[in-house]
């Protein structure tokens, strides 16, 4: 017997091993969404046991995900706006014995999210199998609550999404199961630097430059106006202050092709990267960063940027006879023994685009409030690029980029359009959670901006210091403050100015602290009443019994489902309740409290540590037979699991019936 016992084990172990799920996540997801969803399949972080399945259902308007997880807890999936969790949309499901559940819920901070009041997410699928869980949802592409995220499919190339999951059913702290990362959901493809330069490497039709911080020229002195820093032996070596704006110029080199034209742009981290905060470049039309020539900001970005113009957009190298690359390194700890020689990459082309691509900044571009003092407390700033001087540029120009950018104090930000004939306002780009440590480009669609049109950039702070503290102002240094917008547009025209001559507008204290401002996203939790509430998400699906041996057919059907049994779960209900009762913890509170942590504070999703637990690698009983190293077929594991699927325990499924 203690053999037998044996055997059963290790068939066990690897049955739980290899037969990770009863139908393959792509199935699953075509099986929900229809049969002719192409599929994709992205794992963000090889350290991190998450992985996303997804098929994008374009005439009805849907998304279908299927989530796996390395947990028996709770998994989720975030939608940011242009930060980490503080402003995003958040679908939180589990698996147990009686069932598999789902809600929607918004974060407005680290802290604990918020369950909405209108439930957006519907549940179809979910099953746990080797201390995994693996859910199947979805979702309209567009809600009408104003605390969901749009999907977009248009406009932006890369989607940001959070992933995590905890350890309990309850709706716990990750800890560190959390990563923040980017994708084309249009594509599948994954967003990242690395494999983003791989592909422009492997493109024989392009080219680089690179300009990085200790390779710099030494312009003759005098003619720059500036203080441009010379290489040093081993990098950079940073102050121990705080802040440093440090300039660098990069003259014409004979390698340099000008003829080619300047079609991407990404960040380039070697030696200290974690120091700094962000690059602006700027090209010259003459030789030596003269300070007489012509100037005009070519990009800016910071470490882990990298940004691709739009098809037929570029820079023409020609235009630009030097560089000044400007970097804004921050040392908050003071150490003497920071050494960087960080920089970017440009990508050039030989083709010729069809429009040369400008650049232009709004708000407080040359920091004219530099130390006036921001109050205590909730207040904004406002500036308006008037329409004379729109008036005078040649053209109307499309803006295809944008970067709106305060510091650690900011707390919202918009870019408004109003139109030359007083009849249309309109936003075309903001961010209601902005986040200092991640500032993602939030511009949805390209928009134009007509002669004659006004610009208003409005900027939100947050002053939370004492009156003990060193007083926040407007500056350059990571501790003050910043209002710009810059933007990226065509047709280019020397007759455009850099800096558009924008009128200062006052400043107004938000005495109010319940002012929401513009801000609609997370003002309150809604209702499943509220008239944009269109409701109809299935919030939970009964427990099925687990089939032994699935079909081998690419799409097999779910088992229908049975009455559901008495269990503290809810029933699928076409109207959500405003508190679903399936989390066996109390339900957040409708104002945000932080989350209980082993950490002294929750941190933000986007730093991954990683997991200590490998992923186990998911396989298809439905794919035919095949076998392992032992030699054992998949036909004989699933006989021991069909003669050990009593147990308690060993793979929990739910399935909704299509």
């Amino acid at each position: 017997m203690p053999r037998a016992r044996t055997v059963i084990l290790t068939l066990t172990l690897l049955c739980e091993k290899a037969l990770a799920w009863s139908v393959t996540p792509s199935n699953l997801v075509k099986q929900y969404g229809g049969s002719t969803l192409n599929t994709s399949t992205l794992k963000p972080k090889t350290s991190l046991d998450w992985t996303a399945t997804w098929g994008i259902d374009a005439t009805n308007g849907k998304i279908y995900f299927a989530i796996e997880a390395g947990t028996t807890g709770w998994v989720g999936l975030g939608l940011t706006e242009a930060a980490g969790m503080r402003g995003s949309d958040i679908m939180v499901a589990h698996v147990n014995a009686s069932g598999t559940y789902v809600a929607d819920y918004h974060a407005i901070g680290n802290q604990q999210p918020i369950m909405d009041g209108c439930q957006d997410w519907t549940i179809h699928h979910g099953e746990e199998a080797g201390g995994r869980t693996l859910v199947v949802v979805s979702r309209k592409l567009l809600t009408e609550d104003s605390n969901d995220r749009p999907i977009l499919l248009t406009g932006l190339l890369r989607n940001g999404l959070l992933a995590a999951f905890g350890s309990s059913d309850s709706l716990t702290y990750h800890g560190t199961n959390k990563v923040k990362f980017t994708v084309n959901l249009n594509t599948g493809a994954a967003a990242n630097q690395v494999d983003w330069s791989a592909a422009k490497a492997a493109d024989s039709s392009l080219s680089f430059i690179e300009l990085k911080a200790n390779e710099g020229s030494s312009p003759t002195p005098g003619t720059t106006g500036r203080s441009y820093k010379a290489p040093q032996s081993g990098g950079q070596l940073l102050d121990t202050s705080r802040t440093m704006y440090w300039e660098y110029c990069f003259m014409d080199r004979a390698s340099w092709d000008r003829t080619k034209f300047m079609t991407a742009f990404e960040s380039v981290s070697d030696g200290s990267p974690a120091n700094v905060h962000h690059f602006v470049l700027y090209g010259f039309d003459q030789d030596g960063c003269n300070k007489d020539g012509l100037e005009t900001i070519v990009w800016v970005g910071g470490i882990g940027f990298y940004e691709d113009l739009p098809t037929g957009t570029a820079l023409s190298f020609a235009r630009i006879k030097s560089f000044r690359l400007q970097i804004h390194y921050d040392n908050p700890s003071g150490s003497a023994s920071i050494r960087d020689n960080s920089g970017l990459r440009i990508w050039l082309s030989s083709q010729a685009p069809t429009h040369e691509a400008g650049t232009l900044q709004l708000g407080d571009g040359r920091i004219e409030k530099m130390f006036v003092q921001i109050p205590q407390g909730r207040s904004y700033w406002t500036w308006t690029c008037p329409s004379s001087e729109t008036s005078s540029w040649p053209t109307d120009i499309t803006v295809f980029g944008s970067i709106l950018h305060m510091h650690e104090k900011g707390d919202m930000m918009y870019t408004q359009i109003n139109a030359g004939n007083g009849n249309a306002v309109s936003k075309p780009n903001s961010v209601q959670y902005f986040d200092f440590a991640h500032q993602d480009p939030t511009l949805v669609e390209p928009y134009t901006i007509k002669r004659g049109d006004s610009l208003t950039t409005r900027c939100y702070f947050n002053n939370d210091r004492s009156a003990s503290d060193t007083p926040l102002t407007f500056g350059l240094g990571s501790d003050q403050e910043m209002c710009i917008d810059f933007l990226y547009y065509y047709p280019y025209s020397p007759n455009i100015a850099t800096h558009c001559d924008s009128s200062y507008d006052g400043m107004v204290q938000m005495s109010n602290a319940s002012d929401a401002g513009f801000r609609t996203f997370g003002v309150d939790a809604g209702t499943p009443s509220d008239p944009s509430c269109t409701g109809g998400a299935t919030l939970s699906v009964p427990a099925t019994s687990p089939s032994p041996s699935p079909s081998p057919s690419p799409s097999p059907s779910p088992s229908p489902s049975p009455s559901p049994s008495p269990s503290p779960s809810p029933s699928p209900s076409p109207s959500p309740s405003p508190s679903p009762t399936w989390l066996p913890s109390p339900l957040p509170s409708p104002s945000p409290t932080p989350l209980p942590s082993p950490a002294p504070s929750p941190v933000p999703l986007p730093v991954p540590v990683p997991n200590p637990s490998p992923s186990p690698v998911p396989l298809s009983l439905g794919d035919g037979e095949a076998s392992d190293a032992s030699g054992i077929t998949f036909s004989l594991m699933g006989l021991v699991l069909l003669a050990l699927g009593h147990l308690p325990g060993l793979h929990h499924t739910a399935s909704s019936s299509i």
